[in-house]
């Protein structure tokens, strides 16, 4: 049985996972969701967010490659599957199975066993153009490894290489710091470049491909990119209304680093931001595609929803508070 309104969230309890919940929902789909006992327990705010959206839980204590198989026969065949699992920290080893092996098994596991049908979502992640960490190294190990996946007409393969991901509740943690700062007035500049994805934009470039019956044969960018990683507190700071606002000049990734003490050096600034022009992303607008929605919109959305956020913060986050106040 197909089910052309199923969708289906591989380690979809990440923020990630909560948009995509989110936006499906909204758009009328019914979502499941294949997780880990081990993710349920260590995110019970994204769980209760995910249940108030009515969104379907399928928990096993790790995910092995015939699980999709086995929500198949439960539920049908999904229209979508997204493979969204993913880690930046541990062995490369142990990111190589994550980022590759598990998902490259699962798909030869449905096509081996004769599903139809379907349409793949791989999100790997921005590659640089060159291999500067185990993690990129582990994610282009996954893309390669797809790509030997022998496909059958009704079925579609997707590798998909975001950014920094925006959404109703943004992915790294260093964006809540900024929105503290910006309570305050002020506007971070750093004079690096950074890139973001909206995640509501996924869908529609997913759609767009399946609709359109676009053969994508390379994993597609779809990272604009912007001249300031300090566009996000100045959207904050038109959002807060702030007549006159403060400019903390921090050219340097290092100052920023000493200003917002965090466990590990910041995701945006390690592996998102560029002193000097970035590679170019291969766009989908070479196919005739738009974006239809604004980061401006986006980031709106994500500072409204922080403010509930907020309230569940780290106590390690009261310094930005402390500092500014």
């Amino acid at each position: 049985m197909h089910r052309s309104q199923l969708i289906l969230l591989v380690a979809g309890v990440g923020y990630l996972g909560y948009n995509l919940a989110e936006i499906y929902r909204r758009r009328g789909f019914e979502v499941i969701i294949l997780t880990r006992e081990k993710s349920v327990l260590k995110r019970p705010y994204i769980i209760k967010k995910l249940v108030d959206l009515q969104v379907k839980f399928e928990v096993f204590p790790s995910l092995l490659p015939n699980h999709i198989h086995q929500l198949i026969n439960k539920y049908g065949v999904p229209y979508l599957i997204y493979y969204l699992a993913g880690v930046n920290k541990g062995s490369l080893g142990n990111m190589k199975y994550i980022h590759g092996w598990l998902s490259y098994m699962m798909l030869k596991d449905l096509i081996d066993k004769g599903v139809n049908g379907f349409n793949y979502i791989h999100v790997s992640a921005y590659n640089p153009g060159k291999i500067v960490s185990g993690y990129i190294e582990s994610k282009v190990y996954g893309e390669k490894l797809l790509d030997k996946v022998e496909v059958k007409d009704d079925i579609n393969v997707y590798v998909i290489r975001p950014g920094l991901l925006v959404g109703k509740y943004p992915y790294h943690p260093e964006w809540l710091m900024m929105y503290e700062i910006s309570k305050h007035g002020f506007i971070v500049e750093t004079n690096s470049k950074t890139a973001f994805t909206p995640i509501k934009e996924i869908p529609d470039i997913i759609d767009f491909l399946i609709t359109r019956n676009i053969d994508v044969d390379k994993p597609i960018e779809i990272t604009p990119y912007h001249e300031d990683i300090g566009i996000i507190t100045c959207y904050f700071n038109e959002f807060f209304g702030h007549g006159e606002t403060y400019k903390l000049s921090l050219y340097m990734p290092k100052w920023l680093w000493k200003l917002m003490p965090y466990q590990g050096m910041l995701g945006f600034i390690r592996g998102f931001t560029y002193k000097h022009t970035p590679p170019k992303s291969k766009m989908l607008i070479e196919h005739g595609y738009r974006f239809r929605s604004k980061l401006r919109d986006v980031l709106r959305d994500a500072f409204i929803t922080l403010n509930e956020l907020n309230k569940t913060l780290n106590p390690s986050y009261q310094f930005v508070r402390m500092a500014f106040s």
